[in-house]
């Protein structure tokens, strides 16, 4: 990010600074640091204020980098931000599998 971008507090993480891309639909596009490239609805923004716990965040921010690492760009709404929160958190297996992963994926780039 350089310094002549728009940059607004994650609407997922709430605690990173991210680029605010210019969108043609009722919401925000995003890039944080923390979560990653991420689009959602004006109608799945209030969920996110303030309802949600910091394991709410930490799966929609999973979720995100997830749907980043695949090559998608991720596109949240009112209908699978809930869903995107009940799944169940990862468990210490599979947490450290992904970060052996993107260790090595930052290895090789």
């Amino acid at each position: 990010m350089n310094s002549n971008q728009n940059l607004s507090l994650c609407i997922i993480c709430n605690s990173e600074k991210a680029e605010e891309i210019p969108v043609t639909f009722d919401g925000d596009h995003q890039k944080c640091p923390r979560c990653g490239e991420f689009k959602i609805t004006g109608s799945a923004i209030p969920n996110t204020s303030s309802k949600f716990s910091i394991e709410d965040r930490a799966k929609l921010s999973g979720w995100i980098l997830e749907q980043n690492q695949s090559g998608s760009l991720p596109f949240i709404d009112s209908y699978n931000i809930s869903k995107i929160i009940n799944k169940p958190l990862p468990t210490v297996t599979e947490r450290a599998t992904r970060l052996l992963l993107e260790a090595d994926r930052g290895l090789i780039n």
